[in-house]
C-alpha cells in the first residue's frame, strides 16, 4: 500500500485524490437525479454546494480534538495535515450545510430524494482511497482476511503488529454496503410517497450497518466498549427510526389507494 501516486515531478496523496472524486461522483449524482425530478435549478444547485461545504468542515472538525489532545503545539496547518476526517461528521455536516443553504434561498421542501442516491455512490469512491491507505479492521480467522506486509504496514499511519494478522478488511465491507445501498435505493426512490423519506431510510440503514461493523474495526474505545461513532449513532438511530415509524402510522409510506371501480349500465 501507498499513500501517494507519483506521477513525474507531481505527487497526489491517494485518499485525498478518491475523496475529491467521490464528491465529483455524487455531485454528478445529485444533478443527474435533480434533472430527473424536474428540481435541477440554481437554488438546489446551491444546497448541494452547501452540503459539500459543511461535509468538508465537520469531516475535519469532528476529529480535531484528538489531535489537540495528541501533540503539544497544535497549529492550524497540523490539524490540516494531522486531524484526521470522520465520515459520520460529514454527513451531519452536509445536512448541516443543506438545511442552512436552503433558509438561505429560500427552499422550504426536503431535498433528500436528490442526495439519497448521491451520497453512497460519493461513499463508495470515497472508501476507496481509505482502503488504500489506512489500516485494516480487527484480525480474523475467516479466509477473506487480509494480512499486510511488513513493508506494507509501515507505509501505514497508526498501523502496529496487528496489522500483519489477517484482518477485516472493513472499508471492502463499505464499499459493498455503498453499492448495494445504491442499488435498492434506486429500485425504492419512487416507490415511497413522501419526500427525502428514502433518505431517512438509508441513513438509517447505514447507521445501522455502521454501528455493526465498528466492532470490526480498531477504533479506540470512547464510553465502555463503545467507540465514539457508536456513541453518536444510539442518540441519532432512534430519532431517525422514530421520525420513520411516525410517518410510516401517518400513512405518507404507503401507496395511494383508489376506491373499487363501479359497474355502470349502459343506458341506464
Amino acid at each position: 500500500m501507498i499513500s501517494t501516486w507519483q506521477l513525474g515531478p507531481w505527487s497526489a496523496p491517494i485518499h485525498d485524490l478518491f475523496v475529491v472524486l467521490g464528491a465529483l461522483v455524487g455531485l454528478a449524482v445529485y444533478v443527474t437525479e435533480a434533472r430527473r425530478r424536474g428540481m435541477a435549478d440554481r437554488a438546489h444547485l446551491l444546497v448541494a454546494a452547501g452540503a459539500l461545504v459543511g461535509g468538508v468542515l465537520l469531516a475535519k472538525g469532528a476529529t480535531t480534538w484528538r489531535y489537540l489532545l495528541t501533540v503539544d503545539d497544535p497549529s492550524v496547518l497540523g490539524v490540516l495535515a494531522y486531524g484526521g476526517k470522520s465520515i459520520l461528521g460529514g454527513l451531519f455536516g452536509a445536512y448541516a450545510g443543506a438545511e442552512v443553504t436552503k433558509k438561505l434561498v429560500g427552499i422550504h421542501h426536503s431535498t433528500g430524494d436528490l442526495f439519497a442516491p448521491a451520497v453512497p455512490a460519493a461513499m463508495a469512491v470515497g472508501r476507496i482511497g481509505c482502503l488504500l491507505t489506512e489500516p485494516l479492521g480487527t484480525p480474523t480467522s475467516l479466509p477473506w482476511g487480509v494480512a499486510l506486509s511488513p513493508d506494507q504496514a509501515d507505509g501505514l499511519v497508526g498501523c502496529d503488529a496487528a496489522c500483519l494478522l489477517p484482518s477485516h478488511p472493513t472499508h471492502a465491507y463499505e464499499i459493498g454496503f455503498h453499492v448495494v445501498s445504491l442499488v435498492a435505493v434506486v429500485a425504492l426512490r419512487d416507490r415511497l410517497h413522501k419526500r427525502g423519506m428514502i433518505f431517512t431510510v438509508w441513513l438509517l440503514a447505514y447507521g445501522t450497518f455502521r454501528f455493526a461493523s465498528e466492532w470490526l474495526r480498531a477504533n479506540p474505545d470512547l464510553v465502555g466498549p463503545l467507540s465514539g461513532s457508536q456513541v453518536f449513532l444510539l442518540v441519532t438511530l432512534p430519532l431517525l427510526a422514530w421520525r420513520l415509524v411516525r410517518t410510516w402510522r401517518s400513512g405518507l409510506l404507503r401507496p395511494p389507494s383508489f376506491p373499487e371501480p363501479v359497474a355502470v349500465e349502459v343506458g341506464s
